[in-house]
């Protein structure tokens, strides 16, 4: 039976190639993209490995403690774009300007912590940056190649990374846990002077870089094979140029000691010791603070040359500072719908951030103005997305001619 599907599919994929110049002509009927369009973009994702979406809106809410076997991983994620706009050129070029506010923090207790296993400075994951930023889009083609510059200036405007100690004797029955946190600040806020003369933190300059090319046309593949067509390209995200860097902190130390006969008696805070501090500080050196790097190569196919149905994978890695290991390898695949660019449709899946997001995108297309909703599910096991562990929501709108 299996063998008959395989047959039909690659039958018809062969039959759609043959006729490829019927059934998808190459002047596709479409809307035409806007040359001037103002517009905003808003999303938020939150994700746990705790409790699920679905136990919350229970009367009775269940924490499953089996879930903590790996350590607990909370995150979070807010991207703002109030303003941007793009004017597009005639030739595939054109420019544009935004601002975006991202803020985004994770945090963890490792897993020997949580079940009280021995360790010596055992480390947990932690850390937070809130960024805005103003930067400019350039797209400009060389022969086949369409390169895409955004040169950008930011400010942290918070950033933290914090450390998280866990110490544990079994001999002795004695629990240590300390912290530091260090949240720098552009200003300082134990005096509150919220003016622009009262920051002290000095922006920070990165640049991104995109390049797109129609492989599949170029070599020829495309009029040989009328199913393949497809380009290929990178992107680079935040290449660092200029530091940003922070003078103003605020100090959050403490000490937690435990001990007693069993583990038992470690919940009796009687047997232990705690001793939490708290000072504004400055670092005459500067904290240098740059934002996360990212590097992915992904393919765009176009079945029959058509923009009808498109599969997008991709490939790549970030490093982020916040996380104890920065590097993180990301992979993915998306694919999309495209209705003459009037209705546009996509669903895909992608491991980014350290765990999964599996969303669908709806945007809906009116020449004027344009509306662009999506909704992602995320989780830490690939199969486990419809536990629902982490939510997140895109909303976007333009407007032009």
């Amino acid at each position: 039976m299996k063998k008959i599907a395989l047959f039909i599919i690659i039958f018809t994929l062969v039959l759609c190639s043959s006729y490829a110049d019927e059934l998808f002509p190459d002047e596709e009927i479409r809307l035409k993209d806007r040359s001037f369009e103002l517009g905003f973009n808003v999303n938020g994702l939150f994700f746990n490995n705790l409790i699920s979406v679905q136990n919350l809106l229970q009367e009775l809410v269940v924490i499953d403690l089996d879930n903590l076997s790996n350590g607990l991983n909370i995150y979070t994620g807010i991207g703002i774009t109030p303003f941007y706009m793009n004017i597009r050129g005639k030739k595939g070029g054109g420019w544009g300007l935004s601002f975006n506010v991202n803020a985004y923090g994770s945090f963890g207790l490792s897993k020997k912590l949580l079940s009280f296993s021995e360790a010596n400075d055992n480390k947990s994951d932690a850390g937070f940056a809130v960024f805005a930023d103003a930067s400019m889009d350039f797209i400009f083609k060389i022969e086949h190649f369409k390169i895409k510059l955004r040169p950008s200036v930011f400010l942290p405007a918070v950033y933290a990374e914090p450390e998280i100690l866990y110490t544990f004797d079994v001999a002795a029955t004695t629990l240590s846990l300390k912290y530091d946190a260090k949240v720098y600040t552009p200003i300082n806020i134990d005096n509150m002077d919220l003016d622009l003369k009262s920051i002290t933190a000095a922006s920070g300059i990165d640049i991104s870089i995109g390049v797109e090319y129609p492989l599949a046309r170029a070599i020829g593949l495309f009029k040989k094979f009328a199913l393949f067509d497809f380009d290929v390209g990178i992107d680079i995200l935040h290449i660092p140029v200029v530091a940003s860097t922070m003078n103003h902190y605020m100090s959050m130390t403490g000490d937690i000691s435990l001990e007693g006969d069993t583990i038992e008696d470690f919940f009796d805070i009687d047997t232990g010791n705690i001793s939490p501090s708290f000072s504004y500080e400055r670092d005459e050196k500067g904290k240098l603070v740059k934002r996360p790097f990212r590097s992915i190569l992904w393919a765009d196919w176009r079945l029959f040359g058509s923009h009808f149905f498109t599969i997008s994978p991709h490939i790549g890695f970030s490093i982020n500072p916040l996380y104890l290991e920065p590097f993180s390898l990301e992979y993915g695949l998306q694919v999309k719908l495209d209705l003459a660019n009037f209705i546009v449709i996509s669903a895909g899946t992608r491991y980014e951030d350290r765990f999964w997001k599996t969303g669908v995108g709806l945007a809906l297309n009116l020449m004027i103005v344009e509306l662009n909703v999506g909704a992602v599910l995320s989780s830490a096991e690939f199969f486990n997305v419809l536990d629902t562990s982490g939510l997140g929501i895109h909303v976007g709108f333009r407007i032009g001619f």
